[in-house]
């Protein structure tokens, strides 16, 4: 930002000292932009993004509920990935529609991980969103699916 000291009435020390402090809030705005910059680097860099294969875990299909869908989609993801972030409601309703065809609604999803939160999944709340929650599948939940797997792989023999 330039400025003449013609346009406004200061004296020479005073213009001095203006021009010193755009300075200076020039460096710190660059400082800010930079940081914002990082910040963002940093939050896109905290959620791994995960190679789902719809034919290792076909099987999702034929599974009965909405929870047994979403724990055997996170049970998945984890022993892909044991240090993910986890997956918001809308990640697994996302993967389950465009991945498995699944009907399946934000709702139905929300609620079942609600409800089991603490017995088969924990969740950490996302700092930036209103009410979201990123779930990870406890050792419970893990054999729970696993179970559910097994005994829809007897049925299919």
């Amino acid at each position: 930002m330039e400025i003449q000291k013609d346009e406004i009435m200061v004296t020479d020390e005073e213009f001095q000292e203006l021009k010193e402090r755009v300075e200076k809030l020039e460096e710190l705005n660059k400082v800010l932009q930079k940081l914002q910059e990082s910040k963002v680097e940093i939050k896109n860099a905290s959620v791994k993004s995960i190679e789902i294969n719809v034919d290792e875990i076909s099987f999702i299909k034929r599974l009965g509920s909405v929870l047994d869908k979403c724990l055997a989609l996170l049970n998945y993801v984890f022993e892909k990935d044991p240090q993910n972030s986890g997956l918001t409601s809308d990640e697994i309703e996302t993967i389950l529609k465009e991945k498995f065809g699944l009907p399946v609604t934000l709702e139905n999803i929300s609620m079942s991980l609600k409800n089991v939160t603490g017995t088969y999944v924990t969740r950490e709340k996302i700092k930036e969103k209103v009410i979201k929650y990123r779930y990870k599948i406890l050792q419970k939940g893990k054999e729970y699916i696993e179970k559910k797997i097994s005994e829809l792989s007897e049925t299919s023999n």
